[in-house]
């Protein structure tokens, strides 16, 4: 029984493992992630000149 459910699973899914891995929704979510990060290091970047300015003043 567990094997048989094993095997179906496997013939299913099987297409997924020899591929790329990416689906079109997983490859939006990496450039989306990709892209905060960047804002977000630009962000860090400003705070810390912002930090520095406000204390040589």
């Amino acid at each position: 029984m567990q094997i048989t459910k094993w095997k179906k699973h496997a013939k299913d899914n099987f297409a997924k493992v020899f591929s790329n891995g990416k689906s079109p929704e997983s490859k939006q979510q990496e450039v989306l992630i990709e892209r905060l990060y960047r804002e977000l290091g630009k962000i860090q970047v400003e705070y810390e000149w912002l930090k520095k300015k406000i204390g040589s003043i």
